[in-house]
Parts: C-alpha cells; sequence; structure tokens
C-alpha cells in the first residue's frame, strides 16, 4: 500500500492503534493519533482476527490464483463501470469491446473451481 501511495490516514491509525505499547517510542501516547477505546480495540482484534482465518482458509481451499483470479476479475468490474473507459474501449478496440462487455456481464451459477455436472 505504501508503493501504491494509498496508505491514507485512517489507516495510519489503524496501524497505530493495533501496535502493542511495548512496540511504540517510550512516552508515546497512541490515543493521541487512534481515539480508540480498549473495548473498540477488544473487538476490532476480534473481528481482524476472523477475517484473516476466513482468508487463510479460502487460500486453503481454492489457492492463492484463485483468489488472484477473483481480485482482477472485482477489477475489471470496476474499470467496466466506469463509463469513460467504455467509452475509450468501445471508441479505440471496437471489435474487442464485445468481448470486453461479455466479460464484465453478471454470470448467474458459475462459481470458481465448482463445475455444475447436469445429468443427460
Amino acid at each position: 500500500m505504501v508503493a501504491m501511495e494509498r496508505v491514507t490516514f485512517t489507516y495510519a491509525k489503524i496501524l497505530v492503534a493495533f501496535t502493542p505499547r511495548p512496540l511504540l517510542a517510550e512516552g508515546f501516547d497512541p490515543a493521541m493519533i487512534a481515539n480508540v477505546s480498549e473495548d473498540q480495540l477488544g473487538a476490532m482484534t476480534a473481528e481482524l482476527g476472523g477475517l484473516s482465518s476466513e482468508f487463510l482458509s479460502a487460500v486453503e481451499r481454492r489457492g492463492s490464483v484463485s483468489l488472484i483470479l477473483v481480485v482482477a476479475s472485482r477489477y475489471f468490474d470496476r474499470l467496466m463501470d466506469n463509463a469513460r473507459v467504455v467509452r475509450y474501449l468501445a471508441r479505440n478496440f471496437p471489435c474487442h469491446f464485445e468481448e470486453f462487455h461479455n466479460l464484465a456481464m453478471p454470470r448467474p451459477n458459475e462459481w470458481i473451481g465448482v463445475t455444475i455436472i447436469r445429468p443427460g
């Protein structure tokens, strides 16, 4: 996130809130930056732990390549929701635009890693 220059002040405050006190500079009070009560911090820690275990479980079940495909698919969907991008693609790549459009269409009953076998 730092390399992409996507670190926001809110994100930095969350990092400070989750940093164990012994690892912070001596005399630094994290309450100056992150106004989070101990109860809130405990709830956030439990929720973050649950998200982390869900993510690791998904990696184990489906593999990291599958998760990368999900992220790429969501990114592509966001691009195709942008009217300026759609106009650019339609104008500059008219022969490929239909394929781009079909990729962005919702795909019901399609699950990554699941094959639907129909009898018959």
